[in-house]
């Protein structure tokens, strides 16, 4: 803890060891006494950081230990005494916890802190806090005083961007100020990205206003989406490349689905490890017939192997004059050429994902691992590869645009692509059934998380005039730690990580209505590790292993069962 730390050793305990006699003069008392907690911090000469940290390490032991108690009471009292990060630890879990708690940040006992991060947000120089204050807000429904926040947030979060990069490029020189930067910092909430926030509450006005079918008020909202993901891919957010994919990756014409441009952001976001990306990588490369991108390539970058028509002579010499990184795809997008490998690499780009526990994944390989053939038609031609004249489909830019095609190249070219299908060397029935349970596992993970939500919120609605803030300030949310312990492992651990659960939350129930279908398809029982019925093929009925009685036990104290 020390080595990222200001103070030493002796100097920790020592304030620790007054700081615990302070607190066992004001039991009772969440924020204790101001002035002399200043006073201590000052004749300790600690900085923001030494207390953020301090406040951290005992925040990690467990419930209602003492140590814990007094890593809540240090932070709230360090916010209180006007600590930064102590206030934005604060209520950046008391945001996460809004999602159980929907009083929970107009409770009273939040009051001085928001009024603390409003102060901070104000001066203009916590872009993080800016960032908060806009989340808060737009929790609340206030929009527009969000957008404000996270507008005036958007210069420093770049200038900050800029600086990481900068002390990364340094090597080992930088790491050092690098890791100040990150080791005082309360983000347990991801604050760093206002961009993310502008272009997420854009988009969710700009499909209201479509769906009513406000096209004119929906145009200036669209370009606000566009304009933060732009400044997110800059800074090379992956979350801002996947959505500059997702959302807006598809060309004007419905019938072209993969361009250049989808392909560029949707490997920029899964290599920078987004899982849905990942996710959506593999499902393109395991199932996209030729040609892989539909789009046609400029002709200043002309021949490509994706080419269906020549560049005309003038522009064949020049260069695009501003080089475009999504055009070079049209040089490297035929790699892998074949299925065999194209299934190869799909696999690949499932394995990050798998590992987080992004549960569509696991779906799709258990699909992908009963397929029985791997089809001809996702070969890359050779007359493609080779770039030669008859991978043409028209003579001229001018006869593409008027639609008039080479005479016969059309069923030459579909010849040439439609090979025959051959048996998937892949297929293993055995391992796509235990992805398969993983499914089930996923959902039933859902169903119970959601019921402790609804039991939390309103156990502590009833008990919130004498419990307070208790639990706020030390990152407690509904996690694979805080299950009924009746709840067996394998299925604890689909809530081990929140970001990739957020990612397919919205989509349950297609999830478990796929994986009933799958199971069926195949006549599959689905049974538990330890042997209990989870999925009965043909009858959907109720399963009755050890983790589903349990659970049907736990029934009676609020607990959702997770059998079929």
């Amino acid at each position: 803890m020390l080595g990222i730390c200001d103070m030493n050793g002796d100097t920790a305990i020592s304030f620790l060891t007054e700081f615990v006699a302070l607190e066992r003069s004001q039991r009772g008392r969440t924020v204790l006494d101001i002035a002399r907690y200043r006073d201590m911090v000052q004749r300790h000469g600690l900085t923001q950081r030494d207390q953020y940290i301090m406040s951290r390490c005992l925040l990690k032991h467990d419930k209602n230990s003492d140590d814990r108690i007094t890593g809540r009471k240090m932070i709230f009292t360090a916010s209180a005494a006007g600590h930064e990060e102590a206030t934005i630890r604060i209520l950046s879990n008391a945001l996460l916890g809004s999602k159980a708690q929907k009083w929970l940040l107009k409770n009273t006992e939040m009051r001085l802190a928001r009024e603390q991060l409003q102060r901070i947000a104000q001066k203009g120089e916590n872009y993080r806090a800016m960032v908060l204050e806009g989340k808060i807000w737009h929790e609340l429904g206030d929009d527009e005083y969000a957008i404000k926040c996270w507008e005036r947030a958007l210069p420093l979060a770049r200038d900050e961007v800029k600086e990481i990069d900068r002390l990364t490029d340094m090597g080992i020189e930088g790491q050092g100020k690098l890791l100040k930067i990150k080791a005082g910092r309360a983000d347990f909430a991801d604050l760093s990205a206002p961009w993310v926030e502008l272009s997420a509450v854009h988009y969710d006005r700009y499909v209201d206003l479509l769906a009513n079918k406000k096209i004119a008020a929906a145009l200036p909202e669209r370009e606000k989406i566009l304009k933060a993901l732009k400044i997110g891919c800059e800074m090379d957010d992956p979350t801002c490349h996947f959505r500059q994919a997702y959302w807006f990756g598809p060309h004007p014409n419905n019938d072209v689905k993969h361009t250049s441009t989808w392909l560029y952001h949707m490997t920029k976001a899964g290599a920078s490890g987004h899982s849905q990306a990942c996710h959506v990588l593999a499902e393109w490369y395991a199932g996209s017939e030729w040609p892989y991108l539909e789009d046609e390539p400029p002709d200043a970058i002309k021949p490509t192997p994706f080419d269906t028509y020549p560049a005309s002579e003038p522009t064949q010499k020049e260069k695009e004059s501003e080089p475009n990184p999504a055009h070079d795809l049209f040089h490297t997008a035929t790699f892998p050429s074949t299925p065999f490998y194209r299934w190869k690499l799909a696999r690949a780009w499932l394995q990050f994902p798998l590992t987080r526990l992004y549960a569509p994944s696991f779906l799709l390989l258990a699909q992908m691992l009963m397929e029985k053939t791997l089809y001809g038609t996702y070969y890359a031609p050779k007359s493609a590869l080779n770039m030669k004249d008859s991978r043409y489909l028209y003579a001229s830019r001018a006869d593409h645009d008027a639609g008039i095609e080479i005479p016969g190249r059309r069923k030459a070219i579909e010849a040439e692509r439609n090979r025959p299908a051959e048996p998937s060397p892949f297929r293993d029935p055995a391992h796509a059934k235990k992805l398969l349970t993983q499914v089930f596992y996923a959902v039933a993970a859902h169903k119970l998380r959601q019921q402790h939500l609804n039991d939390a919120m309103s156990n502590l609605a009833r008990r919130r005039t004498t419990q307070g803030v208790s639990g706020v300030a030390e990152g407690d949310v509904v996690d694979e730690q805080n299950l009924p312990k009746e709840v067996p492992a394998w299925i604890r651990k689909w809530l081990r990580f929140e970001n990739e659960r957020e990612m397919y939350e919205g989509q349950i129930e297609e999830l478990e209505s796929d994986a009933k279908a799958e199971a069926e398809a195949h006549g599959w029982d689905i049974v538990d590790e330890v042997g209990g019925l989870v999925y009965k093929s043909g009858l959907q009925g109720q399963g009755q292993g050890p983790a589903a009685v349990a659970v049907d036990d736990g029934k009676r104290r609020g607990f959702v069962g997770w059998s079929y």
